[in-house]
């Protein structure tokens, strides 16, 4: 039997949920991005959008935004765009509600949700979950311009796992091991999956690694499931290289932008500057 778009997403809540740890890990410039930008919005946000590829682990973000929150103590709730436009939706009465599908959603509901958001009580967190840009969905006339602005003024991008690839190594094999299995990824397997472009994200890499079974020790390119997709780019801009090693020193430094900016070299202000455009 065929599952339903809701289905298939509720199926894939409960895998990412299995990897939930490695959605934030990492010491590369996305995962450093990512944290900095949760631990920022957290506290203060009312409304928040989370756009990422499927599989990235949208979901995983929006819990833990709840879990910062103020109100941590009620309820998290995961709904589709529709339940949650209703005259009384569950779960929309305190705590956070997550909502899938604005993007394949039907215009209709465009109203009754900016109805609800206006409406909504000082009680309730919304996080928007997105695959797609919804620039390009207003540019196109598929998403009113005042729903955007609504919804849009806290935005969070999880970076796909292709562009995670300095975190690939960590990530592969904490969820090799997360069932308690003695295994790695060679040298040689991580080389081969460096060069594969990733369309479902850690939910792939999960998917991978529980279909090696009840493997043991190292784990070479030839006992890999074959992988299918084009190669990914594997230059690194200068740019990037930069901001890397300034998010990995304030890492360091436990977030003391003094302390990270006299080992850096470089003033206070110019480091604001590049933590700026680092999360922009």
């Amino acid at each position: 039997m065929m599952m339903t778009t809701t289905e298939r997403e509720k199926e894939r809540e409960k895998s990412l949920a299995q990897f939930a740890n490695q959605v934030f890990s990492g010491t590369g410039l996305a995962a450093g991005r990512l944290r900095l930008q949760v631990a920022r919005i957290a506290p203060h946000y009312r409304i928040a959008l989370v756009i990422g590829e499927r599989g990235v682990g949208k979901q995983v973000i929006a819990h833990e935004l709840h879990k910062r929150s103020p109100v941590a103590h009620l309820p998290f709730v995961a709904m589709e765009l529709a339940e949650f436009t209703e005259s009384k939706p569950a779960g929309a009465e305190g705590g956070t509600v997550y909502l899938r599908g604005l993007e394949r959603s039907h215009p209709a509901l465009q109203e009754p949700l900016l109805r609800r958001l206006k409406a909504m009580p000082r009680e309730v967190r919304v996080v928007f979950g997105c695959e797609r840009d919804l620039k390009g969905m207003v540019a196109a006339g598929r998403l009113r311009a005042d729903v955007y602005d609504a919804i849009a003024m806290l935005e969070i991008r999880i970076a796909p796992l292709r562009e995670r690839l300095d975190d690939l190594e960590a990530l592969a094999n904490s969820l090799l091991r997360r069932d308690g299995r003695a295994a790695w990824f060679a040298p040689s397997a991580i080389t081969v999956m460096s060069q594969h472009a990733w369309p479902g994200n850690l939910e792939e890499l999960a998917r991978m690694c529980d279909a090696l079974g009840a493997i043991e020790g190292a784990v070479d390119a030839h006992r890999l499931p074959a992988l299918e997709g084009t190669p990914v780019r594997t230059t690194v801009r200068l740019d990037e290289v930069m901001q890397n090693h300034v998010m990995d020193v304030l890492q360091q430094c436990a977030g003391n932008k003094l302390k990270a900016a006299e080992l850096l070299g470089i003033s206070r202000s110019t480091l604001y500057r590049m933590l700026e455009t680092a999360l922009a």
